[in-house]
């Protein structure tokens, strides 16, 4: 197996024990926003759907981009969250690309079927990892807003709640520049 793919589930795990302490022992903030915000690295992979999602090409949306796998437990418990976002924010100028690390898409195709509503955001496929490695991801899930320029304006490591008023207002923000 891929050693980049070995070394995220070790930190999933380790981020499973964290997500364990009481809030008031964690010190990270919901979403972090960057010194300065940085173009995101451009990723040109295979879809479950038949087709290529280039993140450049989306240039003028706000992008949630979630790097996950179908193995990390907080990658799965926040999807519907996301789902729910995806739904909420339909119509606007933002878009999810979930990008999975190292599976296939028969184990796409199942995991997106296992929720109610499916999933339908569209998932990149990182096989090998290629594109993860040109990110800041320190483990898995790891989510990025890009904003309508192409730069990195927030990232939160681990499970959240993309769904709340919070995450709605961070990216209206971002919509609105």
């Amino acid at each position: 197996m891929n050693p980049m793919i070995e070394t995220l589930k070790r930190w999933c795990l380790l981020g499973l024990l964290a997500a364990c302490l009481p809030a008031s022992a964690q010190s990270e903030p919901s979403l972090i926003p960057p010194a300065d915000r940085k173009l995101a690295a451009n990723f040109a992979l295979p879809s479950d759907e038949d087709s290529r999602i280039v993140l450049g090409e989306l240039k003028g949306r706000v992008v949630l981009v979630n790097f996950w796998a179908t193995w990390c437990p907080p990658c799965r418990e926040e999807m519907p969250a996301i789902q729910d976002l995806a739904t909420q924010l339909e119509g606007e100028a933002f878009t999810v690309v979930a990008v999975n690390i190292g599976e296939d898409e028969d184990a796409i195709f199942a995991f997106r079927n296992e929720f109610s509503p499916p999933l339908t955001f569209p998932i990149a496929l990182d096989a090998a990892a290629e594109a993860l490695k040109e990110w800041p991801v320190v483990g898995l899930p790891t989510t990025f807003l890009v904003d309508r320029r192409g730069r990195i304006a927030y990232r939160r490591v681990g499970g959240w709640e993309w769904n709340s008023p919070e995450a709605r207002k961070h990216i209206h923000t971002l919509l609105g520049e």
